[in-house]
């Protein structure tokens, strides 16, 4: 049997050596541990970067989520005021169009008209209503009003029931 011996001035090299190899990786950890981030990836995964490419697919499908939450609830914010108008305006509408059917005041029934005329232009407004740049009630013409203005309606009307 034979023993191999390795010399002084090689074990010095080989101390030297093992010494430069611990500081670096003393290092290369001490920077992974501050910045949380792997200084080499491709050998943190041994070369399969399926789960790290399927982590970012994730984040940013989750990214792309987040922003057609936020556009939609905009979107909805402003439907339900508008749609809180139109309620509201029924709301007000409707003791005055009673109290005008009890009465057989002309003038009554004059001023309720034209208010009921206002309010109806004003609700084919409010369903005409756009947000970023969209027609919230169009369906899938977001690019057009959802209805008439409410004059060129009630003018429609007008010459539909003239006969």
């Amino acid at each position: 049997m034979s023993i191999l011996s390795v010399g002084d001035r090689a074990s010095a090299f080989q101390i030297r050596r093992l010494s430069a190899d611990l500081k670096s990786d003393l290092t290369r950890l001490g920077r992974e541990l501050a910045s949380g981030q792997k200084s080499d990836i491709g050998a943190a995964v041994s070369g399969d970067f399926g789960p790290v490419a399927a982590i970012e697919r994730n984040l940013t499908a989750l990214r792309a989520y987040q922003t057609t939450a936020a556009e939609t609830s905009q979107l909805l914010e402003a439907a339900q005021l508008a749609l809180d108008d139109v309620q509201q305006m029924g709301r007000a509408l409707s003791p005055g169009l009673l109290s005008a059917a009890n009465a057989r005041n002309a003038a009554m029934i004059e001023a309720t008209g034209e208010d009921a005329r206002q309010k109806f232009a004003a609700v084919a407004a409010r369903f005409n209503t756009r947000a970023a740049d969209r027609s919230l009630f169009a369906g899938t013409a977001t690019d057009r009003p959802a209805l008439a203005a409410g004059g060129d309606m009630l003018a429609e009307l007008k010459a539909a029931t003239a006969g």
